[in-house]
């Protein structure tokens, strides 16, 4: 395809982003890629306008990422709109535009306006999506098997598609547990949709997994924080006190042998036997102990609930790495 001068991507989801990223870098050839962020201080620092006004004939061309870029100012556009008139030939900028979609695309006031966006409608430069849907979701495990070279046998397609979050980093990580399932079979049946916890649990899940195999905790940490839901601290403490229960009462019915009183799927007693041996019986009872005293911290104002859940955190990481 030409390569365009500018591509605006409209979409609350950052993970569909990066797919259409992907997809458009690997039709107009190899680039190096440069990411910035429009909340951060200031948003577009002098490196960004660097990088997308000095050209370099004998270099890698340049994808110029600004991510959140709904956030940017009047007087950024402005200057957006200055450097890009100069239509440099080895830059590919994106601007990511991931606010909250409610009856139309969420594109700023102060782009709308500009003959910078106006020209990039025109042109076809513009890509809007406004999340998942269960169509789009049908489609998205589809591409999912077909990437990762599984198979889906008959009904696995649309048992997944009525238990996926539509959040393209949460129903990510939640395949990454069903292709493990999976196994050397490399097909995916109906009943491993099973697999699939609610967002809160999923994050809970890919949390203790990485600490239980040495996994570095605050990397960990940001991912679930950040990258997934992107929710402040303050509402993730109580659902996730919820799934350090429920996980803490799976590794102790391991333990007593009553597994089939757990009601999760084999694959993942199977996965957390191991856990539950080596954290014994004291270990399971302290993670009861890090519910109680992380509410009772909050309830009884002695902590912040942000405090709370950083305290909370840091336990788990000795409790789960020994």
């Amino acid at each position: 395809m030409a390569r365009p001068d500018v591509l605006f991507l409209v979409c609350p989801d950052g993970r569909l982003i990066g797919r259409k990223i992907e997809s458009v870098l690997k039709d107009v050839g190899e680039y190096e890629r440069k990411v910035f962020w429009g909340d951060d201080e200031p948003p577009l620092p002098e490196a960004f306008w660097k990088d997308i006004t000095v050209q370099n004939l004998f270099a890698t061309p340049k994808a110029v990422v600004v991510r959140r870029a709904h956030l940017l100012k009047v007087d950024d556009w402005d200057r957006v709109a200055s450097a890009l008139a100069a239509k440099p030939k080895t830059v590919l900028p994106f601007f990511c535009l991931e606010g909250e979609w409610k009856k139309k695309a969420p594109v700023p006031a102060a782009l709308a306006r500009r003959p910078l966006w106006k020209a990039a409608e025109k042109r076809g430069w513009v890509w809007e999506q406004p999340g998942l849907d269960a169509k789009g979701m049908s489609d998205f495990v589809r591409d999912w098997a077909a990437e990762r070279g599984l198979r889906l046998a008959p009904g696995a397609q649309q048992a997944l598609v009525r238990v996926l979050p539509l959040d393209a980093r949460a129903a990510t990580l939640e395949l990454e547990k069903i292709e493990l399932a999976a196994g050397d079979a490399r097909s995916v049946t109906p009943d491993l949709a099973g697999l699939v916890a609610a967002s809160q649990e999923m994050d809970f899940f890919a949390f203790t997994d990485a600490l239980s195999q040495g996994g570095n905790a605050a990397e960990v940490w940001r991912r679930v924080l950040q990258d997934h839901l992107k929710q402040p601290k303050e509402q993730m403490l109580f659902p996730l006190l919820g799934s350090l229960a429920r996980e803490a009462r799976i590794l102790g019915l391991i333990l007593a042998g009553e597994e089939s009183r757990a009601k999760v799927h084999p694959f993942v007693v199977k996965k957390k036997s191991g856990l539950a041996r080596r954290l014994g019986p004291k270990g399971v009872a302290a993670l009861f102990d890090l519910c109680m005293a992380a509410e009772l911290g909050v309830k009884s104002g002695e902590r912040r609930t942000d405090q709370a859940l950083d305290k909370l955190v840091a336990d788990l990481s000795c409790i789960y790495r020994g």
